[in-house]
């Protein structure tokens, strides 16, 4: 593939030589490593993300306090990042985040690896909890400048601490000595909330590492340069069919979500946390579309419980964003007795799901997670061991119940 225009940003291949005594820096004292712009020309660029963040009409529609929109507004910011492989550099990377209506677009540079990803939707209301939000990047690789990294694989999921502001999280298909994962932490920079990249340049340098997909638009329906202030009902209507068309499902999404659903997903349980804090790691949920016997299998280990679970829908009726319901079988792993039950799970395009087991621990069992770093179309069995298994599973069960 041709070798992408560089942007003038960030602290460069370098990144991975500086070290900690950057830790304290604001986004005006990294000035000289962020391209060498002058004093003027990095006010001029705060200034295009501070005017897109006023301008953003997203937030009016929330119904939440001016306080909880406020907490919102600053995640827009430059963040100092620590890479687990690498602690020796402390906080000498960086990765920011800007607003566009309703998602988050983000750029990081950890010296080797750069680029830009994408939240969509970002979060849409004050949490005390740290939140999970998953995203696609797309970047480049020094050691291979020719290739762009921009895959349904180029995923990794960023945590946000709304109350301490600190972020996490972990960029996948990035090989860090012995993972294929690159894990992070940051907190943001002392200084204002300010962001020295315009919107636009966000999503001018996601199109260009654009493989075979359309180019991506400003959904906040300003102009390019930010200065266009919205105004009367004409613009608002225009913008918002402008955002409406950017979500239509095609027939190929869909099939490539299907893909995506048969697949091993990680997942956390807050009941099994609470009541057996020594078998809440590792959780884990298959699933499996068999598309040529009109049946989606699932497979589930929370530690305490294991078993098999049949959708009640066909492959055909698997949508995104929609409660799904099943029949769940389960085993004690402890005590060998068998239970089964109803549920129902939510599955999002970007690979989180969310669902509950009714009936199997007196009240509900909730769970969520996200799907784990891997090829599409793969669970790791055949339906016909989800079959004889869910049948096994039968045997035990108290039809009086």
């Amino acid at each position: 593939m041709p070798k992408r225009k560089r942007h003038n940003s960030g602290s460069g291949p370098n990144a991975s030589q500086q070290t900690a005594d950057r830790n304290d820096e604001s986004p005006a004292s990294t000035n000289a490593t962020s391209g060498g712009s002058s004093t003027e020309s990095y006010r001029s660029k705060c200034e295009a993300s501070m005017q897109s963040l006023r301008n953003n009409a997203f937030f009016p529609t929330l119904g939440i306090s001016d306080d909880d929109i406020g907490f919102l507004k600053q995640l827009q910011s430059v963040y100092k990042v620590e890479l687990s492989h690498w602690a020796t550099a402390g906080y000498g990377y960086r990765i920011m985040i800007i607003w566009d209506y309703n998602r988050l677009w983000g750029h990081f540079n950890f010296g080797h690896y750069s680029g830009i990803f994408l939240i969509d939707p970002g979060p849409a209301k004050f949490s005390e909890e740290t939140v999970e939000f998953p995203f696609q990047w797309r970047g480049t690789y020094t050691k291979m400048p020719n290739m762009i990294y921009n895959s349904p694989l180029t995923t990794g999921v960023l945590k946000i601490d709304m109350i301490d502001r600190d972020i996490s999280g972990h960029f996948a298909c990035m090989r860090a000595a012995s993972k294929d994962y690159y894990e992070f932490s940051g907190k943001k920079v002392m200084g204002p909330n300010v962001v020295p990249r315009s919107l636009q340049s966000f999503i001018d340098e996601w199109n260009e590492y654009a493989v075979f997909e359309s180019e991506e638009k400003i959904r906040l329906g300003l102009s390019s340069d930010c200065e266009q202030e919205s105004s009367g009902e004409e613009s608002d209507s225009e913008s918002v069919s402008e955002t409406e068309s950017q979500f239509e499902w095609t027939v190929q999404d869909q099939d490539d979500f299907l893909r995506s659903v048969t697949g091993i997903f990680n997942i956390s349980c807050k009941t099994i946390e609470e009541e057996w804090p020594s078998r809440a790691r590792n959780l884990t949920m298959r699933f499996h579309i068999d598309r040529d016997n009109g049946k989606v299998w699932g497979m589930f280990d929370l530690g305490v419980w294991d078993g098999f679970l049949l959708f009640m829908s066909t492959p055909n009726n698997i949508q995104h964003d929609v409660p799904l319901k099943f029949r769940w079988r389960s085993r004690d792993v402890d005590t060998g007795s068998n239970n089964e039950g109803e549920g129902e799970v939510t599955i999002d395009d970007r690979h989180a799901i969310q669902g509950v087991f009714r009936g199997m621990y007196g009240d509900d069992i909730e769970f969520k997670g996200h799907r784990k770093f891997m090829p599409g179309n793969v669970s790791g069995y055949q339906p016909s061991y989800y079959q004889m298994q869910w049948q096994e599973y039968q045997h035990g069960i108290n039809p009086w119940r």
